[in-house]
């Protein structure tokens, strides 16, 4: 798949990347600069015969990783959720624990209020908050933008690498019965048949992580634009020159993001679909 296609992925695919195969932050920054990396050619090369969007699709369901996504591609021909559904109810496939995935999965498509989500994200966020080794803590996605319904929890954590695996580590232990997947960029959880991704970041980018993670996904589209046209290219690990790649600034706090934009900073309960960069000193 040429580079310019899994540009497409953006900060996603890295991340899943991580989950899957446990890269490290070079590699994620040289994807995102590059729109490759020699993980990413490493996994193609394993996987020739699957494309990397139906492999990424299915292993949005829990309890599938890359192997078994190319064993239901190649064998029954799944490219997604839907499909993969549909094999199970007409016995294609039978087998009873990838049957109760697919209804997980299938019931994070469907939202639920702010408060209720709340509920499943406050005993989380206290607990980690006592945690000595944590920087900064904050909710992200649509529970920052206070957005009626929400469809996961997304909770972000800014803690240095010395103490990352110490990180994972105490979440793991403290809820060893909800863990689906633990990697060195999130570790994600079920709540009450709800995700619940609690997502690790350095603290020298927290500015840039919490930025792209709160959305919304029209807003960030902007703020990239407004990025392009300064030459500059803008990720979770900072800001980038767009011609050599080079790091500009990691962006620690979300006002260095807007200051290096020349932007007016926009409240996230303000970034919606319909909002515009507001240019300094424009009226």
């Amino acid at each position: 798949m040429a580079g310019a296609d899994l540009r497409l992925f953006s900060v996603e695919l890295p991340e899943r990347l991580a989950e899957t195969t446990g890269d490290s932050l070079s590699d994620r920054q040289e994807f995102l600069q590059t729109g490759s990396s020699e993980l990413l050619k490493s996994l193609q090369r394993q996987f020739p015969d699957v494309p990397f969007e139906v492999l990424e699709e299915l292993q949005k369901i829990p309890g599938i990783g890359p192997v078994r996504a190319e064993k239901l591609y190649l064998e029954y021909g799944v490219k997604s959720l839907g499909e993969l559904e549909q094999a199970i109810q007409s016995g294609q496939i039978v087998d009873e624990k990838l049957a109760n995935s697919v209804q997980y999965a299938k019931t994070q498509l469907e939202r639920i209020p702010w408060g209720k989500a709340m509920n499943l994200a406050r005993p989380i966020l206290t607990y980690l908050k006592e945690w000595e080794g944590i920087e900064k803590i904050d909710l992200c996605g649509s529970m920052r933008r206070f957005s009626e319904t929400v469809k996961d929890v997304d909770i972000l954590v800014a803690v240095g690498d010395h103490n990352r695996t110490k990180l994972r580590e105490l979440v793991v232990t403290s809820w060893p019965q909800d863990i689906i997947a633990d990697g060195p960029t999130r570790t994600r959880l079920r709540i009450e048949d709800r995700q619940v991704d609690i997502i690790y970041t350095s603290p020298s980018c927290w500015g840039a992580c919490i930025n792209y993670l709160t959305g919304c996904k029209e807003w960030n589209i902007k703020v990239r634009e407004r990025a392009k046209s300064l030459g500059l290219k803008i990720s979770e690990f900072g800001a980038f020159d767009r011609a050599s790649g080079i790091l500009v600034d990691a962006l620690k706090e979300e006002e260095d993001l807007f200051r290096l934009l020349k932007i007016k900073f926009v409240e996230p309960t303000d970034r919606t679909p319909s909002r515009e960069p507001e240019v300094e000193g424009e009226v």
